[in-house]
């Protein structure tokens, strides 16, 4: 699976941060510097505004990011960079609980404040449904995640986001709450290779 064959497995991709540098963002965001090692790379079921939508799943030095691109043909259009900050495994009986918490309109994350990005006033709002296909280096399966978006102004009109999704993989039996911390950059910063 590629990214219109400009993304494989074994793509060389680095993202230039010099841009953000001003930017106050989470604490536990870490600016990436070098290659990324891609882990996985999904290709979202749905076709948005005509665009094909792909999340590469990288590391770097033992940080886990999520780099979500937007493709027309061959051309990148559109690039957010995330960094997966915390990942929890609700028991069973607390599920109901954290989904209730990650649908409102506001949400703190190490004591700062986000609110979310849809759904105006709102109380709480449904999980949006993103189907990916993903292939790892071993197996390709589907992942049905459910997100929610929120962002807080960090300088300007640059707003820090921060993606919740509840990730849902069948075919491992596995559920898990990952919060991703990031910032839309211009598909410039991107340099890919091989």
């Amino acid at each position: 699976m590629t990214v219109n064959t400009l993304i494989t497995l074994s793509t060389f991709i680095t993202v230039n941060t010099t841009d953000t540098e001003h930017l106050e963002l989470h604490p536990s965001f870490v600016r990436p510097t070098g290659a990324f090692t891609i882990q996985a790379i999904g290709k979202v079921m749905v076709e948005t505004n005509g665009l094909d939508r792909y999340s590469v799943y990288a590391e770097q030095n033992g940080n886990p990011y999520l780099l979500e691109i937007e493709a027309s043909d061959k051309k990148i259009v559109g690039f957010i960079l995330y960094q997966n900050v915390l990942t929890i495994t609700p028991e069973e009986n607390e599920w109901p609980k954290t989904i209730h918490d990650i649908t409102g309109i506001d949400i703190d994350l190490d004591s700062i404040h986000y609110r979310r990005s849809l759904g105006g006033e709102i109380p709480n709002i449904d999980l949006l449904d993103v189907i990916e296909e993903i292939k790892t280096h071993n197996q390709t399966y589907s992942c049905k995640n459910q997100i929610m978006q929120f962002e807080r102004a960090v300088f300007n009109e640059t707003a820090e986001l921060l993606k919740v999704a509840v990730e849902v993989i069948e075919e491992i039996e596995q559920a898990q709450v990952s919060f991703y911390v990031g910032v839309q950059l211009h598909p410039s910063v991107l340099t890919i290779a091989g």
